[in-house]
């Protein structure tokens, strides 16, 4: 199987890019900016836009493309990888970024730190570390 390219480890891509270029939405921008010399003075602006909400989207792209790969039949690609690989995006990712008014964010950091001692594992669950991450 060929590795995904992304800046991030679970391929979820949960941001957008907005390219500028009308000077009306560019002086709204500006203002926004405080009026800085950078913004006002710029022919266009690139905002970054992180969207915690598109994490269900993205993994269930992910699984679209999983199954479509593992559907191949190649040599490489066992019914083992594809499960554990299907299992990640079923289960760990929403694991993650699920939440009940933060509770399971505590519950998840106490489970991940004590199964942490005995193997390595992602231990940034809570939901602070999943808004940075």
């Amino acid at each position: 199987m060929n590795a995904t390219l992304a800046p991030n480890s679970s391929n979820l891509q949960t941001w957008e890019f907005y390219h500028v270029t009308n000077k009306t939405v560019l002086d709204s921008i500006a203002k926004a900016c405080f009026n800085q010399n950078a913004a006002r003075t710029a022919n266009q602006i690139v905002i970054f836009v992180v969207r915690k909400d598109l994490w269900k989207k993205r993994a269930k792209a992910n699984i679209d493309f999983l199954n479509s790969v593992f559907d191949k039949k190649t040599g490489r690609n066992t019914e083992k990888n594809r499960k554990l690989a299907l299992k990640y995006y079923k289960v760990a990712i929403p694991t993650m970024y699920t939440s009940f008014f933060g509770i399971l964010g505590m519950l998840r950091y106490i489970f991940f730190q004590i199964v942490g001692i005995f193997r390595p594992i992602f231990r940034e669950v809570r939901l602070s570390d999943i808004r940075i991450v």
